[in-house]
């Protein structure tokens, strides 16, 4: 049964990564729309976090999983950035963003993936990984001092870009537009409810990730 559920999660994150890639070439076709360039880094910093995710949890071994989990970080980091900065441009909240904000919003996200690609030498973002539990594949991966900067990063970030689409929910009398805002801010908060899950006692296989799984239902919902 839990080899099952393996096999159903290694598909969901490589349907995800698939559909991902189906809503790039969706906006690329509408990209004359405002935002339109920072969503597309978003669906493709979607599709190789779970492709990655899918190819870590396949793997059988410590070397392969830490290699994937390293592609991960690269998808997870970018993502965030992107799609604050697709609001504050679709919504004309800031006009014409300027290069050194955008190098400003991304320090943070580029030192974490550094440290992680980097981690065998410092072991700051990993200090230590378990053994594969040979009944569900799963390897817990124990978390370095930077580990937690990251995180704290994804959370004040995620926590101003939905303020911020609540604020123009307030401000936007017009109903489409209403209910764009609040299929993101749906989209949005999914991941993170997995993400809390894997980070807390409520997870029920330490070690699970369920992040992908909330932006398999992200990806769906902005698609649509």
């Amino acid at each position: 049964m839990m080899l099952n559920f393996s096999l159903i999660y290694v598909n969901i994150s490589f349907f995800t990564s698939v559909l991902s890639l189906i809503l790039l070439y969706l906006i690329w076709r509408k990209r004359q729309v405002a935002g339109s360039r920072y969503l597309m880094i978003v669906a493709l910093s979607v599709s190789i976090y779970n492709l990655a995710y899918a190819l870590d949890y396949s793997a059988t071994t410590e070397i392969m999983k830490v290699y994937w989990s390293k592609w991960e970080y690269l998808g997870l980091y970018n993502l965030l950035p992107g799609l604050f900065l697709f609001v504050v441009d679709y919504f004309g909240i800031v006009q014409n963003v300027k290069k050194r904000n955008i190098v400003l919003l991304w320090l943070v996200p580029i030192w974490v993936v550094v440290m992680a690609w980097t981690n065998q030498y410092h072991g700051w973002i990993w200090s230590g990984f378990s053994e594969i539990d040979p009944s569900t594949n799963l390897m817990i991966f124990y978390h370095g001092p930077l580990y937690g900067l990251g995180i704290v990063f994804q959370y004040i970030l995620g926590i101003i870009l939905i303020f911020t689409l609540v604020q123009q929910w307030i401000k936007i009398k017009q109903r489409s537009f209403r209910h764009q805002i609040e299929v993101f801010i749906t989209a949005i908060t999914l991941p993170f409810l997995g993400n809390i899950i894997y980070l807390t006692d409520l997870n029920p296989l330490p070690g699970m990730d369920w992040t992908p799984i909330g932006s398999f239902f992200s990806v769906v919902l902005i698609t649509l």
